[in-house]
């Protein structure tokens, strides 16, 4: 039996998660349904693939590695997909910055984005951060900056980790942003 479209979905339900849930502890947006039932598209300039569940796709400056599934996007020079069996365990995408960006439920609104030098889904804790020079800007305007971004699925609690200088987190919220 292929599990190839499950797979799938995981995967784009994991960045759509992504989305929704860094917006969470400020304004109550999800991403866009539809997104889900779309086809993932990855395109690399090469793929590794091994045995032991682990596609690892890479790309450059002008050609980088690139994750598309309806209105989420994310780009980076490197991706890793690990899964064992039928299940994605992580999606690890590294970048000078990696991006993600992704539509939220209303398609007339900005897209949230977020950046950062790795973005990292671990399915198995349901955990999605952003690490080192992590940045998020919400359709609002709201803008954080940090050296990691974590959001626990589970729980719904978002949070950030000071860097190893002790670089402290940045939120500018724009005039107006919070009516």
């Amino acid at each position: 039996m292929n599990h190839a479209p499950r797979r799938k979905r995981r995967l784009g339900l994991a960045c759509a998660m992504l989305a929704g849930a860094l917006c969470l502890p400020l304004t109550p947006l999800s991403a866009l349904e539809e997104d889900a039932s779309q086809p993932l598209v990855i395109d690399a300039q090469s793929s590794d693939y091994t045995l032991d569940g682990t596609l690892k796709l890479f790309g450059s400056d002008t050609k980088p590695v690139r994750i598309t599934q309806g209105s989420l996007a994310i780009t980076g020079h490197e991706a890793h997909i690990e899964q064992q069996g039928e299940t994605i365990t992580t999606v690890t995408v590294l970048g000078a910055p990696a991006r993600f960006q992704q539509q939220l439920n209303a398609a007339d609104q900005e897209p949230i984005h977020a950046s950062g030098l790795t973005l990292r889904f671990d399915n198995s804790a349901q955990r999605i951060s952003i690490i080192e020079q992590a940045e998020i800007i919400l359709p609002n305007g709201t803008r954080s900056n940090g050296y990691q971004f974590e959001y626990d699925l589970s729980t719904r609690s978002w949070r950030s980790v000071d860097g190893p200088d002790g670089e402290p987190v940045r939120i500018v919220i724009p005039p107006g942003a919070g009516q």
